[in-house]
Formats: C-alpha cells, sequence, structure tokens
C-alpha cells in the first residue's frame, strides 16, 4: 500500500512538471510571435534553431565574440532570437539604454538569464542580486553607508595589509619555481591568487571574518572550500550552456524548492556538472550562516560592532538587533556580497594583469610611477599615516590602467531586464523604437563600452593613455552615458548601480600597487590565454580552451 501511494505521488509529481513546462513552453512560443510583428523594423541575425536562437553564438563564445560583430553589423539595437522562437533586444544605443536605465527605469525590473529572478535567488538568496521595486530599495538604502567615502579611507590599511599578503605569496612562488627549473621567471596560475585575495578581503573588509584563503604562501597547496566555489559557480553554469535558461524559461524553476532541489541532485547522478554546481551553492550558503554566526556571538559577546571598520557587519548586526532583517536576509546580503564582490574584482584583475604582460611598456611605466611615489611606497612598508586612499587615488597612470581595464574587459559583458508594458525608447540617431511588454532586454554592456562613436577608431583596443590625453577625453565627457562611474557601463548606472564600485576600485588600484613593484608579468610561453563570455562573469581558459575551469597561468620574474 506505500509503495503504491509513493508511486501515485511520483506520477502525480512528474505530471506537474511536465504540465507547468509544456505551458510555459506554449507561453513563450506564443509570446514570440506577437513580438515577431511588433519588431519587423529592428534587423538582426538569422535564427541557429527554434529551441536556442542565437543563444549559443551568443552568450558562449571566445573574445568579444557574436555580441561584437551584431553590433557592427546590425548598429546600436539587435534583435536575437532566444529560446523556443522568443526574441530579445541587444542593446548598445547608449540613449536607449539611459531611458532604461534612468527615465523608464521601473518599467525595465532587473531579471536574470531565465527572465525572472529565480536563479539569482537560488543562488544568493534574496539579496540585492536578487529584489527588485521596493525591497531592493529597503535594502540598499540599509547598505549605502558601508560603502561611503569614510569607510573607504578607513579600509586602506587594512586592504593594504592583505595585498601585501599576496604580493609576498606571489614572489616566494616565483623564487622558488625560478630556483628549480633553473630559469629566472616561473610559471604561476595568477588567476588563482586574484581569486584567493578577491575573497579574503571581501570577507574580512565587509564582515570582519577570515576564511584563511591566504594561509599557505607557496600558493600551491590545496584551495579552500569558499574560493573554489566562488570561482567554479559561473563556469559550471557555461558548461550547462543554454540549458540553464531553457530550464528557467520553461518555469520549471517556480516549482516548490525541495522539488527543485531533487530534481536537481537526480540529474546531477548522470551531469557532474550540475553536481558540483549545487554543491558550490551549498558552499557558498554553508560559510556564509558559519560567517555570521561567528559575527553575531561576538557581538552578543559584548564586541562593539562600531569599533572595527567593517563595511557592513555593523549595518547588519543593527538591522537584525531591531527586528528589521531576518537570518535569513542577513546570510543572503553576506552571500551577494561576498561572490558578486569577489567574483567580478578578481576576474578584472587578472584582465588586468593579463594586459600588463602582453603590453610591457605599459608595465614598465606603471612600475616606473608606483616606484616613484614615495609617500605609496612608505605606506606600503608601513612608514606613513597618511591614509592609503589618498596615496593610491593620486596616481594617474594607475587610474589609467584600471579605467581602461574596467572599460575593455569589462567583466559582465551583459546586464538583462524586461519590460513591463509597450514603450517607445528613444535612440541615439533621433529615431525611436517600440518595444513590446514582455520583451527581454540585454543591455550590451561589452558593446557600448566599444562603441567606435564614444571611444574614437581605436575602441577595441587596451591603451591606458586614452584616459591621459585631453582629446580622448574630452569626446568621452561628451557623450555623457548614463553611467555611475567615468562613462564606462561596466559598474551601470541609475538605481541598480553597482553598489560596491568604490571598494572595487580601492581594491583593485592596491593589489596592482603592491605586486606590480615586486614583480614583472610575462605572457606564458607554452598556452595561449583566452577570455570566453558566458551568462554572467567572462573568465579565462587555457589549453585550446578545453578546460571549463577559469585559469591564468602567467610567466612571473621577482624583482
Amino acid at each position: 500500500m506505500a509503495l503504491l501511494a509513493l508511486r501515485l505521488i511520483l506520477e502525480a509529481l512528474v505530471l506537474l512538471t511536465l504540465s507547468t513546462v509544456f505551458a510555459n513552453i506554449v507561453q513563450v512560443w506564443l509570446g514570440g510571435r506577437a513580438k515577431v510583428r511588433a519588431l519587423r523594423g529592428v534587423s538582426g541575425p538569422p535564427s541557429k534553431g527554434f529551441w536556442f536562437g542565437n543563444l549559443r553564438e551568443l552568450l558562449f563564445s571566445f573574445g568579444c565574440g557574436a555580441a561584437y560583430n551584431a553590433v557592427a553589423e546590425y548598429g546600436g539595437i539587435v534583435k536575437v532570437e532566444g529560446l523556443f522562437g522568443d526574441f530579445a533586444l541587444l542593446i548598445s544605443d547608449h540613449r536607449a539604454i539611459a531611458q532604461i536605465l534612468l527615465k523608464d527605469f521601473d518599467n525595465f525590473p532587473v531579471t536574470d538569464m531565465g527572465g525572472s529572478l529565480d536563479l539569482n535567488t537560488y543562488f544568493l538568496g534574496a539579496g540585492l542580486l536578487s529584489l527588485n521595486g521596493v525591497p531592493h530599495r529597503r535594502h540598499r538604502k540599509a547598505l549605502n553607508p558601508g560603502f561611503s567615502p569614510k569607510h573607504m579611507r578607513r579600509l586602506g590599511q587594512l586592504v593594504r595589509d592583505i595585498c601585501c599578503q599576496v604580493r609576498d605569496g606571489i614572489v616566494v612562488t616565483a623564487r622558488k619555481g625560478a630556483w628549480a627549473s633553473g630559469s629566472r621567471t616561473a610559471e604561476i596560475d595568477v588567476g588563482e591568487w586574484m581569486n584567493r585575495a578577491g575573497v579574503e578581503i571581501v570577507a574580512q573588509a565587509s564582515f570582519g571574518y577570515s576564511f584563511g584563503t591566504l594561509q599557505k604562501e607557496e600558493g600551491n597547496g590545496e584551495e579552500t572550500e569558499i574560493v573554489r566555489a566562488v570561482k567554479e559557480m559561473l563556469p559550471l553554469l557555461e558548461q550547462l550552456g543554454p540549458w540553464v535558461p531553457l530550464f528557467m524559461i520553461t518555469g520549471a524553476s517556480r516549482l516548490p524548492h525541495r522539488l527543485v532541489r531533487f530534481l536537481g541532485k537526480t540529474a546531477g547522478l548522470v551531469c557532474p556538472p550540475i553536481r558540483k554546481l549545487i554543491r558550490a551553492v551549498d558552499v557558498l550558503h554553508g560559510k556564509t550562516r558559519e560567517m555570521w554566526a561567528a559575527r553575531k556571538a561576538d557581538f552578543a559577546a559584548g564586541e562593539d560592532p562600531n569599533e572595527n571598520c567593517e563595511l557592513l557587519s555593523t549595518i547588519l548586526w543593527q538591522g537584525y538587533s531591531e527586528g528589521g532583517l531576518s537570518d535569513e536576509e542577513v546570510c543572503a546580503q553576506m552571500s551577494t556580497v561576498l561572490f558578486a564582490g569577489s567574483d567580478t574584482t578578481s576576474t578584472t584583475l587578472s584582465r588586468a594583469l593579463h594586459m600588463l604582460a602582453l603590453n610591457p611598456h605599459v608595465q614598465d611605466r606603471l612600475r616606473d610611477e608606483l616606484e616613484r611615489a614615495e609617500v605609496l611606497q612608505e605606506l606600503l612598508h608601513g612608514e606613513a599615516d597618511e591614509p592609503v586612499y589618498n596615496a593610491i587615488d593620486a596616481l594617474p597612470y594607475l587610474d589609467a590602467v584600471c579605467r581602461e581595464t574596467i572599460r575593455e574587459c569589462t567583466p559582465l559583458p551583459f546586464r538583462n531586464r524586461r519590460a513591463v508594458r509597450d514603450c517607445v525608447v528613444p535612440l541615439k540617431d533621433g529615431s525611436s523604437v517600440m518595444i513590446p511588454g514582455g520583451s527581454e532586454i540585454l543591455i550590451n554592456v561589452h558593446g557600448c563600452n566599444r562603441d567606435e562613436d564614444l571611444w574614437g577608431p581605436d575602441a577595441h583596443l587596451w591603451r591606458p593613455e586614452r584616459w591621459i590625453e585631453e582629446s580622448s577625453l574630452a569626446r568621452v565627457k561628451e557623450a555623457a552615458l548614463p553611467a555611475v562611474y567615468m562613462n564606462s557601463m561596466s559598474f551601470l548606472g541609475g538605481r541598480k548601480a553597482c553598489i560596491g564600485f568604490k571598494f572595487a576600485l580601492l581594491e583593485m588600484k592596491t593589489v596592482l600597487a603592491t605586486v606590480i613593484p615586486a614583480v614583472r608579468f610575462l605572457p606564458p610561453q607554452k598556452q595561449e590565454i583566452a577570455w570566453r563570455f558566458g551568462p554572467g562573469v567572462t573568465v579565462s581558459t587555457t589549453d585550446q580552451f578545453d578546460d571549463p575551469m577559469p585559469r591564468m597561468p602567467l610567466r612571473v620574474e621577482a624583482l
């Protein structure tokens, strides 16, 4: 009798799942047909098939891939086909982006790559990246004070100390490797060091907690669980390819959470990437709960929340103790800050070091500026009292290298939105386009950052000097992009602009200012590094591009 009941329950669950999926497929297809009629005046590349449309070539490619080619061929607004004949708009036209991000913000809420925020919620909990509307405004207002310039100045010494650990670890590893090989250089996975540094800086600076990711000086030991989870989550999503948005858009993600988890674990028995992805999510959630439990115990035992210079622990504790935030909400914010803050910045730093290795004249000029900055050198050796934030912010070429890397090598090439209702959006050429309600929008950050009308004919080149030359700066300032950071769309703009962009800049500049005078970076001899587009953060890969996990080996010479 019990077996019969179990069988009936399983059959009912399967029927519910299949019915939900089928109904959503039909809904998506019908919506796509309606959009075809409304978007007849918008051109785009031919579809590659009914099931996945242009998704494979757009979201899963090497280099600038199909996104840049689409802009070059079809302009600032491109119609691309998604799943089951549905359509999305790939937009790099800066006037249209201003309308979407600023003037008509409420009509274009944020979505993830499945057209909702279910995926973000599953991975990170109900944090900033998983919220829209009033809940998002409430949480952002609570967190904003933690990212003020005052806090940045207080954090300078802490970030410097962690960066010195990173520098010392890289130097020791380079010297040992060079001695063992009998050469001046050693090949090191620099990307791993940046991942470890990113997690440790965010954890200590934001929450006053250390994961011990820099304890092994050699850098060749086992990665900690949290570093591996943060590093692997998005590459694992990429391995699953368009099957992830397929899972989301069919509505399967809106099934009961326990059922989704059961289905995921069942699929993981035959699909290793799914099994590893579930494991990474569990590690991230487990570590943030562990971190919050430790900090909560410290505060309950009498530690003054205002004594340390942590970005967010004080704010989260205040919200929790006053009943405004639950344990679940606090852990969601911690997961969001830990993942989003460390992954994007470590990727951008890896891009910067790769570009410096490929452009030795830029690396030499940057090293010369850093070595001539006496106050900075005294600060890095603990011999001066001036705030690190001020000393680093006063170096023009370091600033130019960071700005150019953020522009040309944006870690997040696309941002998702969905039109709630029909809306007429103006374009920079004076015309306009009617976007039907329900349309998926891909804000093409990569294309906007490489727009030759804004950046000149060398927009596709990594050239830090453009941020120093008056002629180049004048062109950029005239564009008046809806960006929170110097007309580069990498941090976006408006109410959903990156809340921690000033902290990311502090981290990036401090790492470079600390490491570059101590070592020289050169390209690897036997491997080619390529940067792979994906649904999330762009990642590096090697060995003829068949390695799904991010790696960035560079030759390193200790100076």
